[in-house]
């Protein structure tokens, strides 16, 4: 019990410094492009790098976590590639070519870091899921603050305040890192050795295979919208700073959700699914139809709930699927198929649809690409059903 009392609140705030980088930097990064005068489709493709990076990332960084035995020794790594890389790009801002090459390594550090601090958490609470709810849940509310406070910020200070924000909020987690124990497995002799041939076992695992499909067709479906989403509100006569509200009210939603994750395994993971498919529905919807930014707004509120409910719901899923060594290798790959395969897939044309034919068309292909995983999470709960 004084472990948990003592490691517990670190871990929020190892949450909440980390999605407040994310807040300072990633959430105004096609601001900052679309100021220096880049044009949608190389915002869009230098995005869809990123994320092809983040994938790899993903898997390297999983991996190293694995074959170490470690989360905290990784996650130190991460981070310090995060802030130094995170600094050239500011600097090199006017340079395409820089940030084109820069902004993917950056990637490959900082995006990885969120699936590796969860798997952290989940390995030091094994038989608590509702420390993990609760810290993701601080980090939700905490990253809404800062997101609207850094967006005022850039408003009507500039954007120096991104690397100045990135910057402090880096070191901060490094420092926590660096006085939290680290995982359980830590430094435990194993005669059982990760490799890469171990990727296999996760590949041949059907039930596993099947959840990373749907969080596939899924990703590919909101991810690049939420990437691109200052385009739309502009579309519809909003700016910057409604980034920064949508954050603050998105974030205050998945709040309660978040706390309630260990409560809400007594509900079945497939009607939990289905709940959360079922909610995001509306964003496309609120989307397509929108005419106002508070509209848009409307929309990723949907998507917010829906994630909420769907992020702890694929981790305890993937956790009972893949159990033992492999779990950060195997929650790695969740996410990063669901945020980095399939945001970097959508992103290689999303700039160009949206140049070339609109907002709205976009929208239209993300419909079509929904229909896939919303019938795999239908055809889920009416198994389960009979089944009960």
């Amino acid at each position: 019990m004084n472990k948990k009392k003592q490691t517990f609140p670190l871990f929020c705030l190892l949450q909440l410094t980390y999605w407040a980088c994310f807040a300072a930097f990633n959430a105004y990064f096609v601001a900052l492009m679309l100021d220096t005068g880049m044009t949608s489709t190389r915002i869009s493709l230098i995005q869809a790098f990123y994320l092809l990076a983040a994938f790899a990332g993903s898997f390297i960084w999983g991996s190293l976590s694995d074959k170490m035995r470690t989360n905290r020794k990784t996650f130190l790594l991460q981070l310090v590639g995060s802030v130094v890389f995170g600094l050239l790009i500011y600097t090199l801002r006017n340079i395409a070519l820089a940030v084109a090459v820069l902004y993917p390594v950056f990637g490959f550090c900082l995006v990885p870091v969120a699936s590796n601090l969860d798997s952290w958490i989940i390995k030091s609470f094994p038989q608590d899921p509702d420390y993990y709810g609760v810290t993701r849940g601080v980090s939700a509310l905490g990253y809404g603050i800062l997101c609207l406070i850094a967006g005022q910020l850039v408003s009507k200070v500039g954007y120096f305040i991104m690397p100045v924000g990135l910057a402090i909020f880096g070191v901060l987690s490094i420092v926590i890192a660096l006085v939290q124990p680290d995982s359980p497995t830590a430094g435990i002799s194993l005669k059982e050795r990760f490799s890469v041939k171990d990727v296999g076992v996760l590949l041949k695992n059907r039930g596993y295979m099947m959840l990373l499909v749907m969080l596939l067709l899924t990703g590919l479906t909101f991810v690049p919208l939420s990437y691109m989403k200052l385009l739309f509100y502009q579309s519809v006569g909003g700016d910057a700073a409604w980034v920064g509200y949508e954050a603050l009210v998105g974030c205050g939603v998945q709040f309660p959700f978040f706390l309630a994750a260990g409560k809400m395994k007594r509900v079945s993971r497939e009607l939990r699914m289905l709940v959360a498919i079922g909610s995001m529905i509306f964003m496309l919807i609120f989307f397509f139809t929108a005419r106002t930014p508070g509209l848009i707004l409307a929309g990723s509120v949907f998507y917010f709930i829906g994630y909420s409910i769907l992020l702890p719901t694929y981790r305890e899923k993937g956790q009972t699927l893949i159990e033992g060594r492999l779990m950060t290798t195997a929650q790695s790959l969740l996410d990063a198929v669901f945020g980095s395969l399939a945001g970097m897939s959508g992103l290689f044309y999303a700039g160009y649809v949206i140049d070339s034919f609109g907002t709205h068309t976009l929208v239209i292909f993300s419909m079509i690409t929904f229909v896939i995983p919303l019938l795999m999470v239908i055809f889920e709960f009416i198994k389960a059903r009979r089944k009960a």
